[in-house]
């Protein structure tokens, strides 16, 4: 499996509402913070940060928590591509 990787949010460009796709992923897929650091291979420190949106995943490192989450890695990345379809509105300001 590859190794998870994360940057600073300066490096990640076009990555904005990342930190809010990931925990709305993370919760509807029923997974704690901890559950997806064991899933993806990772700590939970790591997770917590991406939530927090002080580190943004490489793209490679989102393609494991996007299979982990069940939803593609360009919406999880970019917010571009299909939507899940439990991703509402309501979702994205909440």
């Amino acid at each position: 499996m590859s190794e998870v990787t994360t940057r600073a949010p300066a490096e990640a460009p076009n990555s904005s509402g990342l930190s809010h796709r990931f925990r709305q992923a993370r919760e509807h897929a029923g997974l704690s913070q901890r559950a997806l650091a064991a899933k993806a291979r990772c700590t939970n420190s790591t997770i917590i940060q991406v939530e927090a949106g002080n580190r943004k995943p490489q793209i490679d490192t989102i393609e494991i928590f996007a299979r982990a989450m069940g939803v593609s890695a360009g919406w999880l990345a970019y917010g571009e591509g299909i939507a899940p379809d439990w991703f509402t509105e309501e979702t994205k300001d909440s």
